[in-house]
């Protein structure tokens, strides 16, 4: 789902379209690619990476085994890195 430095979305409007979807875990964090093809969720499961060309296939998910809580998630918005996502979290004291 995450696409190559030199990926070209079919449909550049994507990012315009209303559209709604239910996600049942909990996630508070969203990033958004660059191309604007590829959306990524991050929660205390994980990442979720949703295609939004194709939002109604399984999502590409990154599972966390971590005591540690996500807590932000940012796409790198740089196109010439844009397979990279980055996030941070709360260590606990």
């Amino acid at each position: 789902m995450v696409h190559g430095e030199n990926h070209k979305s079919k449909n550049t409007d994507l990012f315009y379209h209303n559209e709604s979807f239910r996600v049942d875990q909990g996630y508070g964090s969203v990033g958004i690619s660059p191309y604007y093809r590829d959306v990524v969720l991050a929660g205390d499961s994980g990442l979720c990476i949703i295609d939004l060309e194709n939002p109604y296939e399984p999502p590409f998910k990154v599972q966390v085994n971590s005591q540690w809580k996500v807590v932000n998630v940012e796409w790198c918005p740089h196109k010439c890195r844009d397979g990279y996502v980055a996030s941070t979290v709360l260590i606990p004291t």
